[in-house]
Order: structure tokens, then sequence, then C-alpha cells
């Protein structure tokens, strides 16, 4: 009588095929796709002081001309880089392949992962290095000041509504009243949020989910909340 394994040979699955995709990714929700026509051009800029200037007086008198003022527009230049890669797929590989594996397809979306990738990390070294941003635009902390810290108190002026207010406060400054409408949490530092006392007070009678997932509120003090979780090996 046959055994159990001689009666059948092994062979792929046809309905499933394991494999690991990137996720958690923001870029894009940060910086906007702009579509362009050329490589390298260059765009208009208002003058940012001019836009919030008031002149000493904007009273006229009657049958007097008003007081004229002028706005101030100069150019500035962009460069478009190409970032392209490539995965070999040969025609032996195509006839012998196993059609779960549906070869040519999975390779262009590895393809289109590993470059969506990159331009995570691209967006985050722009984002994270300190030389990019003025001095009144960042703060670091240190010590018992960092949030992780066993000693941290969140109810200090060190704390984490009070580094955001001064964050929110350079934002509105900088762009003539604009309040930001997004906060980028790394995950390392929101699953140190979400147990802050001063959050979990704030949102424990509106944040219905609270009890089931125990993660940041999707909006915090009128901010959208990002939180990239990708991963580079």
């Amino acid at each position: 009588m046959p055994k159990v394994n001689e009666v059948h040979i092994d062979a792929a699955l046809s309905n499933i095929a394991l494999g690991y995709h990137p996720a958690g990714m923001i870029a894009e929700n940060i910086f906007p796709i702009v579509t362009v026509k050329k490589e390298s051009d260059k765009y208009y800029e208002w003058n940012k002081g001019d836009a919030f200037r008031i002149p000493d007086s904007t009273m006229r008198a009657d049958g007097t001309k008003s007081k004229r003022i002028g706005f101030n527009i100069s150019t500035s230049t962009y460069s478009a880089e190409e970032y392209a890669l490539n995965v070999q797929v040969t025609d032996r590989q195509l006839a012998n392949a196993d059609s779960v594996i549906n070869l040519r397809a999975s390779k262009t979306r590895r393809l289109k992962d590993i470059l969506t990738l990159d331009q995570e990390i691209r967006v985050a070294s722009l984002l994270t290095t300190q030389a990019n941003w003025a001095s009144t635009n960042r703060v670091q902390r240190s010590g018992t000041q960092q949030w992780n810290n066993a000693s941290f108190d969140g109810g200090t002026t060190y704390g984490i509504e009070a580094t955001l207010d001064t964050g929110k406060e350079a934002v509105r400054k900088g762009t003539g009243g604009l309040e930001p409408n997004i906060i980028i949490i790394p995950s390392a530092v929101a699953k140190v949020m979400k147990k802050d006392s001063t959050i979990r007070d704030l949102i424990k009678y509106t944040h219905a989910n609270l009890l089931v997932d125990g993660d940041l509120p999707q909006m915090l003090w009128n901010m959208k909340v990002l939180i990239p979780k990708a991963v580079k090996n």
C-alpha cells in the first residue's frame, strides 16, 4: 500500500505567495507632486515682507490721490532629477515561472516599492537635517527634557504641549498667520506621546478608540497626525 506522501507530488499553491512591501510612507502627503514640463526652470516668488507691510498711513483726504505702494517679485530655480532602477526578466524565466508568482508584475511592483521607499528616505533626510531649518524653528532637548526620559515631566515648559505650541507659533509668525495643519510624529516618539498624562487627559473623553488601539488620535491640536512607519533594510 503506498504511503500518503507517495501519492502526491508537492507543487506551489496557486492562490497564495508570501512577500513584503513597504508601508506607512508619508512623503507625498508632506511634499505633493508638482508636474512640470522641463527638468529645470524658474518659478515666481512674491516678496513675503510686502504681503504684511502696512504703510505709515492708509488714510486718504477728500480730493487727494491714494498712496501708491509696490509689491516685489523674484524668481527661483528648480531642478528635477530622475530616479530609476531596472530588474531582469528573461524569456526562460517567464516560460518556466509558476503563474502564482505573476513574475513580470511582481518584479515591477517591487521596483516601484524600492523607488518609493528611496523617495521617503530622501524626504525624511531633508526634514530632519538641522541645517535646513532656522534656529528659531527647532528645539533640541536633552536629559530629563527628552520626552522618553524616565524623569520627564510633561507639565513643564519643555513638555509636549508647550513644545508644540512653540512650534505652531513659529509657523504662524513665519507664514503671516497660517496655522500648521499637519504634525509628523516618528513612530518611536508617538509611542511615548500616547502615554503622556496631559494628552491622555485631553482625549480620554473624545477618542473612542483609546481603549481599542491606544494610539494617538488622527487629529491633535487641530493638526492631522502623520506617523511614518516605513523601515529600511
